[in-house]
């Protein structure tokens, strides 16, 4: 590929931050002069509302999986705190620190779900995390249980194991603008 050769008119406003921000205009001139070109459309187009804000993108089948994790940690996070506030503990100080930690979870949970739903990139990471942090929960709680014949937490485990799964593979899939 030689300098010149990018068609950089199908990047998001963040792509183009991104390439602006990574792009060395000695190596690559005329590279750098069509992304600043691009740069000042994107921007016009943006500022006119004919175009999306940095952060967020068109790229649908994404944040369809990404807002689809967050529908899901939403329900989740109402259950994880419901079972939480229900539990009984042997102190009153135990079930306030737990109910404190599942509620903080919950909270965050719910932020990155909405942040998701508006079409951000962060919440993915935070979602990623989440998924992985449950996996572990229910499947080492679960491995408990298991001689009791449970094995709902096992199965719990494993739907958090696959979210995440999901989530991370989500990030390998290529760009639609090549390397």
């Amino acid at each position: 590929m030689r300098d010149g050769d990018i068609d950089y008119s199908k990047y998001t406003l963040l792509e183009l931050e991104e390439a602006l921000a990574g792009i060395n205009k000695h190596l690559y001139p005329e590279n750098h002069k069509n992304l600043r070109s691009a740069y000042a459309k994107a921007g016009a187009a943006w500022q006119t509302g004919s175009a999306q804000p940095s952060g967020v993108t068109n790229d649908q089948p994404f944040f369809n999986l990404v807002q689809g994790a967050g529908l899901l940690w939403v329900v989740a996070a109402a259950l994880h705190w419901l079972g939480a506030a229900l539990s009984k503990m042997d102190t009153l100080e135990r079930y306030n620190v737990q109910l404190g930690i599942v509620t903080g979870i919950c909270v965050v949970a719910i932020v990155a779900a909405l942040g998701a739903f508006a079409g951000y990139r962060w919440p993915r990471p935070v979602l990623i995390l989440l998924s992985w942090s449950a996996a572990a929960f229910w499947l080492i709680s679960g491995y408990s249980l298991l001689r009791s014949g449970d094995v709902l937490p096992i199965l719990v485990g494993c739907f958090f194991a696959s979210m995440a799964a999901v989530l991370h593979l989500a990030e390998r899939q290529p760009s639609k603008h090549g390397a």
